[in-house]
């Protein structure tokens, strides 16, 4: 097992486990967006919510091995009470295009961070844990884009309108999403931190340093860059400008 004294690598698995394991609360809101495709919708109950769910456990039990002392249970309770509320239909996208869309940019960011954090990490089984649900998420990202693109034959949302959600989704989940999983951290610590705790701003920039190194950042900006123009002739001209884009946003 990796050093429980990597504060970055803790409150990653942390944040992580979250997110992933409130998947349920996003689900339930999702299926009304997307009530008009009963397929879709049987696709998020049946296999995306469960493989998500499943990341949640794994990720927890690598935080109970790793990092005894803190009390997840406690630290979900406290993070679910804030996020759940965020999660609900109202506040979604318009559209079931642009939420499909949204849901793209948040596939993007678990499937590089994951690979990211794969290749930071030591251990070989949390390696190899990373580089799997890494996959997972490439494999969600890639039915949220064909979602997308069969919601926007009918809506025509354009590439402006796309590229300024991409850009907007990409803030809301750094500064909320990612900000209440933080939050939520440390005050649920049984014994004493083996690190020192770190701020919000702290993590975000241990974390930049980190992906400088190691985000894939061709993979994701051709991810992002797919729905945005769907191989149209704008393509490499978007494609070339992202890798700097996502180095700031991501």
């Amino acid at each position: 097992m990796q050093s429980g004294e990597d504060g970055l690598l803790f409150y990653s698995l942390a944040i992580s486990s979250f997110l992933e394991s409130a998947t349920p609360e996003y689900v339930r809101n999702l299926r009304r967006i997307f009530a008009a495709d009963a397929a879709f919708a049987d696709w998020l109950a049946d296999i995306w919510e469960g493989e998500e769910v499943e990341h949640g456990r794994l990720v927890r039990e690598v935080l109970r091995s790793g990092w005894p002392a803190f009390d997840w249970s406690a630290a979900y309770v406290e993070f679910t009470s804030r996020y759940a509320p965020r999660c609900d239909a109202s506040l979604l996208r318009p559209t079931p295009a642009l939420e499909a869309l949204a849901r793209c940019v948040t596939e993007t960011q678990a499937a590089t961070y994951y690979r990211a954090l794969a290749d930071y990490s030591q251990d070989t089984a949390l390696k190899a844990l990373l580089q799997r649900m890494a996959a997972d998420e490439a494999r969600h990202y890639a039915a949220f884009r064909r979602a997308f693109l069969r919601h926007n034959e009918a809506l025509g949302h354009g590439i402006l309108e796309r590229l300024r959600l991409v850009v907007a989704r990409n803030r809301l989940v750094r500064e909320e999403d990612l900000a209440i999983a933080f939050g939520s951290i440390d005050a649920h610590w049984r014994g004493s931190r083996p690190f020192a705790a770190q701020d919000y701003r702290g993590f975000l920039d241990a974390a930049s340093r980190m992906m400088r190194r190691h985000f894939p950042v061709r993979a994701a900006a051709r991810m992002i860059v797919k729905p945005i123009t769907e191989d149209g002739w704008l393509e490499p001209f978007v494609l070339a400008s992202f890798p700097r884009l996502l180095r700031r946003e991501f």
